[in-house]
């Protein structure tokens, strides 16, 4: 057993010391058109987020904002949203939101709208955001219109439809929501919004 979980942690380690040699990378004055793409900078713009380094998260939203494809502009409008919203600027994330939908109607911008929602309170528009990801499902298997695979956004959809689904009184159907989450994320520790699917769906 100690070896097996031995060998599971090793592709968590190297994906960790991948992701650090990319940060390195993207602080780097020479990157390349590689480093430059969505598929690097917006999860990279996200780490340090939540690292608290918007600044630097900022620089790299105004990186895909220079750049003349319509969808990676979109991006960068998401990126600056995620960061307004971590400020709790809930009206900028959703001006920036709303610019991004003007240059590219993607499926991130659609869940992010989903997620600002539910904190907001507004179950209704939440529910209508979130079931169109759902829908357009296939769309997060690859968001940045590349071959890098991007189905771990898609995983959280089930819990926040759920919780979208309870602040309507939607008991039920909530709990099968954060049931079908929890399933997928049955391994994952030390996760606030797994912790919290589970405290959701034990409610009576």
């Amino acid at each position: 057993m100690l070896c097996s979980r031995r060998v599971a942690a090793r592709p968590r380690e190297r994906v960790r010391k991948l992701f650090g040699s990319l940060l390195v990378a993207l602080c780097s004055r020479k990157r390349s058109k590689w480093t430059a793409k969505p598929a690097t900078l917006v999860p990279a713009a996200r780490v340090l987020m939540r690292a608290g380094k918007a600044a630097e998260a900022r620089a790299l939203a105004t990186e895909l904002e220079n750049q003349l494809q319509k969808h990676n502009r979109a991006y960068a409008k998401i990126v600056l949203a995620e960061i307004a919203l971590e400020e709790k600027k809930v009206a900028a994330a959703t001006d920036l939101l709303a610019q991004a939908r003007a240059l590219s109607d993607v499926w991130l911008r659609r869940f992010d709208l989903g997620v600002m929602y539910v904190q907001a309170g507004h179950f209704s528009e939440a529910v209508s955001e979130l079931e169109a990801c759902e829908k357009r499902r296939g769309e997060a298997t690859a968001l940045f219109f590349d071959d890098v695979p991007t189905l771990r956004y898609l995983a959280t959809l089930p819990s926040w439809i759920g919780r979208a689904q309870e602040g309507l009184g939607m008991t039920g159907p909530a709990k099968t929501r954060y049931e079908a989450f929890l399933k997928l994320r049955q391994d994952a520790a030390g996760d606030a919004l797994v912790d919290d699917a589970r405290h959701r769906a034990a409610k009576p």
